[in-house]
């Protein structure tokens, strides 16, 4: 007979037997390890994933066996699994570890080799108990203690996936056993030992489940009615209560979009063309001046003997210049012209004919030249002879008379305006101004987070993510959502995702219980998609609040309300929308 449950009595190292002849080892450690997460060591989980890119491991401590027991005889020994949950049916195989390795250690990159194949076992179904058969190495061990690495868990096929309790499950906490059947004769019952003492007190389990409600009661007979009481005078009207505070500022709505530019207007016709301006009269041209006598001609000089051979001669003087002409005298100036009548602008008027220029003076005559002494035999060079002193200018011719000034013109029509300059230059950059406070994150109405994506969010049926709320009240955030699990987060994992307040405070902060886990559900390779709706409170504080995805985590269900968002804080790319509380 095979003894199991939670019944018998208890060694101090974790065995308990029964007179059935059987005896039940719990684990003493164990992991699972991740393809997807070769560094990751997840023995603290309350799970063992089998299968989906990850493996199973378990350690029995056989030493803590009692002697009276190893030298029975063992018929069969069972390991006993229970499988929480199914991904994928199909198979569980259990083989022989390689190697020694350490529950708080061991990961998928450091793992140990795989020995033999010890057993088998369907897995079509969750929330059961399935065994298999290791008596052969259960015995081995027993021989060889050093040859006990424990057991290696992989899906058959592959694809299969399972999930099965570890000994730090607190839900379910059906932990791996090796289960025991002695086998031979029984033996004579043994004298009654001595009563040991009392042990200490264990700890206070778990509460258990609330228990269903109760039938509701048969409604007992209504009552005669009682006599109508005296209506009571009219209460003093109360007091008026205090105005509310002033809700807080709503957000601000999206800037609309420039308006089109309107159409050009109608260009003017162009004015009629001005009356031409008359012509002024040309002024009277001025006398010429007359022309000054041309002076006379300076007495030629004689010309000098013929020196001596050697000795040059001293060179004559220059003859004094002969007196510059006198200057004619200048023209009287002529009368200005009749100003003519000023009109429409006309061109400009022609201008006058500028008055005769004055005859210029004679020339004064030239002075007599010196006589050029005779030319003397070559010696040393002689002194140099005084210059002559240079003759006196002539006088200036006298200027003729200026003109008189023609008439101003009419001014002509305005010109056709130029072409517009080159634009100047940019003018230096001026000094930025001061950083102005940083706002407040922004969001969007779509956000991707640990596998799982929210889009197309909108509050209240509004067709926007971010409403007016009243204090307190209920309001719905619908959304479509996606996910595809492997290669992301935790292939094969049961995982939970979240809706709701973030955590973070914009103008509040939102109370830490105020979320919605709206999906509770296992990865698989296919990209799963739904639309989804969750209700939410508004706090009862006015202020701006944004709402959030988070997630996923990993159990087995969504947790028991009231509940918050599992991150302390979050990001802004975890943000969909917002609610403004007054």
């Amino acid at each position: 007979m095979i003894y199991r449950g939670l019944v018998g009595a208890i060694i101090a190292v974790g065995l308990f037997a029964s007179a059935a002849r059987a005896a039940e080892l719990p684990v003493a450690g164990d992991s699972q390890v991740a393809a997807g997460f070769p560094n990751l060591n997840y023995g603290s989980l309350p799970y063992i994933q089998v299968g989906g890119g990850a493996r199973g491991y378990l350690q029995f401590d056989l030493s803590s066996l009692p002697p009276g027991l190893l030298n029975s005889p063992i018929s069969k020994v069972n390991l006993v699994l229970w499988v929480g949950q199914v991904g994928t049916p199909g198979s569980i195989q259990v083989s022989e570890a390689g190697a020694a390795w350490a529950e708080g250690s061991i990961t998928y990159a450091n793992q140990p080799s795989t020995g033999s194949v010890v057993g088998t076992v369907a897995i079509p179904a969750a929330a059961q108990f399935v065994y298999v058969d290791v008596t052969a190495t259960f015995s081995r061990w027993l021989g060889s203690p050093s040859s006990n690495f424990g057991f290696v868990l992989d899906g058959s096929p592959s694809s299969a996936t399972a999930f099965l309790d570890s000994k730090e499950s607190v839900t379910t906490s059906h932990g791996a056993t090796l289960e025991i059947e002695i086998g031979g004769p029984i033996g004579l019952t043994g004298a009654t030992g001595a009563t040991g003492s009392v042990g200490a007190t264990g700890p206070i389990g778990l509460t258990g489940a609330t228990g269903a409600q109760g039938i509701q009661g048969v409604t007992g007979a209504t009552g005669a009615q009682g006599i109508q009481g005296v209506t009571g005078a009219t209460g003093a009207q109360g007091i008026q209560g205090v105005t509310g505070a002033t809700g807080a500022q709503g957000i601000q709505g999206v800037t609309g979009a420039t308006g089109a530019q309107g159409i050009q207007g109608v260009t003017g016709a162009t004015g009629a063309q001005g009356i031409q301006g008359v012509t002024g009269a040309t002024g009277v041209q001025g006398i010429q001046g007359v022309t000054g006598a041309t002076g006379a001609q300076g007495i030629q000089g004689v010309t000098g003997a013929t020196g001596a051979q050697g000795i040059q001669g001293v060179t004559g003087a220059t003859g004094a210049q002969g007196i510059q002409g006198v200057t004619g005298v200048a023209g009287p100036t002529g009368a200005q012209g009749v100003q003519g009548v000023t009109g429409v602008a006309g061109p400009t008027g022609a201008q006058g004919t500028p008055g005769a220029t004055g005859a210029a003076g004679p020339t004064g005559a030239q002075g007599i030249p010196g006589a050029t002494g005779a030319a003397g035999p070559t010696g040393p060079s002689g002194a140099q002879g005084v210059t002559g002193p240079s003759g006196s200018t002539g006088l200036s011719g006298p200027s003729g008379p200026t003109g008189p000034a023609g008439p101003t013109g009419s001014a002509g029509l305005p010109g056709v305006t130029g072409a517009t300059g080159a634009a100047g230059s940019p003018g230096a950059t001026g000094p930025a101004g001061p950083t102005g406070a940083q706002g407040t994150a922004g969001f969007s109405q779509a956000a991707c987070f640990g596998g799982g994506c929210v889009v197309n969010v909108n509050v209240n049926n509004s067709s926007t993510n971010h409403v007016h709320v009243s204090p307190g009240a209920s309001f719905t955030v619908a959304f479509d959502f996606s996910a595809i699990g492997t290669g992301t987060y935790c292939p094969g994992c049961i995982t939970q995702y979240f809706i709701g307040l973030s955590p973070n405070a914009v103008t509040a902060a939102a109370s830490g219980v105020n979320a919605n886990c709206f999906v509770s559900a296992i990865y698989t390779n296919t990209l799963a998609t739904a639309a989804m709706s969750v209700s939410l409170t508004a706090p009862s504080t006015a202020g701006i609040y944004y709402i959030a995805l988070d997630g996923p985590t990993l159990n087995f269900s969504c947790p028991t309300a009231p509940y918050g968002l599992p991150s302390a804080t979050l990001t802004s790319a975890q943000y969909i929308g917002a609610i403004s509380v007054y």
